[in-house]
């Protein structure tokens, strides 16, 4: 990706080391067609066997809120106060389900030991997806875990921050105007985003507010983006790859 969102001058390596790239987004063509890299679009092979299926609000939990806040250190000294101000906020009606890995997990446990919140926290991925899809929302940090929450079809509110200079540093750099994929893919804001200085418990927790008061738009937001996800789901991906490297060879 970040040949297209903010390094164009890595094409030349990939055309000088590559024989091909299979890509996984339909709007990449342009930017290897530009310089002259042999490609072919693939579609996703997360979405590879994906079923759309009838989008079902009543099968979400009213009170169930999911916080997704990255697995790095510098993300979760970010997004973890934010986080547990909005829980604070939203107070005890709700229960806060918050997806991590492994390794942060205990490090979470201590994080909110003292909490008089209903707080889960887990790192198994069934369990997760789980919660994903019973979450009536969820607020995650920009990064891959965008298309796993697409995948259990569920609202999503996308965050991020970093550290002020290097947000200054990159910014002239960036040739995208969205940071979530789903957004990039459609060109424009599908799923919302709250950005550096948006990034605020009081931003998040009315974007929450407002989901939670007009359902209609949770239903609205899975049905726009699963058009997106057609463009790059059941594309038989590992056969086309499969059967295009075969004829390589």
């Amino acid at each position: 990706p970040t040949v297209w969102a903010w390094r164009e001058k890595r094409m030349f390596n990939i055309k000088k080391y590559f024989n091909k790239v299979y890509l996984l987004f339909d709007f990449e063509k342009k930017y290897f067609k530009k310089f002259k890299v042999k490609h072919l679009f693939v579609g996703h092979p997360f979405f590879e066997h994906f079923k759309f299926k009838k989008i079902n609000i009543s099968s979400k939990s009213n009170n169930l809120i999911t916080f997704c806040p990255g697995s790095r250190k510098s993300e979760l000294d970010y997004f973890l106060p934010i986080f547990k101000k909005v829980m604070f906020k939203l107070g005890p009606g709700y229960t806060f389900h918050i997806g991590t890995t492994k390794d942060n997990y205990i490090f979470l446990k201590n994080y909110f030991k003292n909490i008089k919140l209903k707080i889960i926290i887990n790192f198994d991925s069934d369990q997760k997806e789980k919660f994903y899809k019973k979450s009536l929302v969820c607020v995650a940090k920009s990064g891959t875990i965008s298309l796993d929450l697409c995948k259990s079809q569920s609202c999503i509110i996308t965050v991020y921050k970093f550290n002020l200079l290097n947000y200054f540093l990159i910014k002239p750099f960036v040739k995208v105007k969205f940071i979530n994929i789903i957004n990039i893919m459609a060109n424009k804001e599908v799923v919302p985003e709250l950005i550096q200085s948006e990034c605020t418990s009081e931003k998040i927790l009315e974007k929450i507010l407002f989901y939670i008061k007009n359902k209609n738009q949770i239903t609205k937001m899975i049905s726009d983006y699963n058009k997106i996800l057609k463009r790059i789901s059941n594309k038989s991906t590992s056969k086309v790859i499969g059967k295009d490297i075969e004829d390589c060879l």
